[in-house]
């Protein structure tokens, strides 16, 4: 009988908490940039795209530090 592989599905304390805790560190860092940029950047669509960077950097140091702390519950994961 041939065996497949199943992932875990684990979710460690120390992994997820470290992901949380990158994510919210990144955040407080952007959001001081993004806050200045709002302010003085004139252009909507340059703010539009600057919301749209903020969120996606923040999201890909969550998914960077999951996927170090070996995250592989489906609902912590970005990407299959």
């Amino acid at each position: 009988m041939a065996e497949h592989y199943r992932h875990s599905g684990r979710a460690p304390l120390v992994g997820a908490v470290t992901a949380a805790l990158a994510g919210i560190a990144c955040a407080c860092l952007l959001a001081v940039v993004y806050s200045f940029a709002i302010v003085w950047i004139p252009f909507v669509y340059l703010n539009v795209l600057l919301t749209l960077a903020f969120g996606g950097i923040t999201g890909f140091a969550v998914a960077w530090f999951g996927q170090r702390m070996k995250i592989r519950r489906r609902p912590f994961r970005c990407r299959s």
